[in-house]
């Protein structure tokens, strides 16, 4: 993926598409079965859209992450889909100030 932003909106480039990953074709349990996550995306995002049909996409944000599911199947254009996010404020991805929230495991490697 790459990014690009233009004030509050972050355009998302997609280039190899999530669509029908292996675990969504034999895990009757793993809807949904496209999904484009981004880490460390600071504002909240208000809508999301593909640029290309206009078609609405549903998200989740926490903080750690906003995904956006509901797309479909097949990626909307080539080369590259771009997702529309319109956000708060203006759009940062900051992967190393989400590190310190993320839980870790202290493994004991003294035995």
């Amino acid at each position: 993926m790459n990014f690009t932003r233009r004030g509050n909106t972050l355009y998302i480039h997609v280039h190899f598409w999530p669509g029908r990953t292996p675990a969504a074709e034999w895990l009757d349990f793993y809807p949904p079965e496209v999904v484009v996550a981004v880490g460390g995306l600071k504002p909240k995002v208000l809508s999301v859209r593909l640029l290309k049909t206009g078609q609405k996409v549903a998200f989740t944000q926490d903080e750690f992450s906003a995904r956006f599911t509901g797309l479909p199947l097949a990626a909307p254009d080539q080369p590259a889909t771009v997702i529309e996010v319109e956000c708060d404020g203006e759009p940062v991805i900051d992967h190393s100030a989400m590190r310190s929230l993320w839980p870790r495991h202290k493994v004991d490697i003294s035995t």
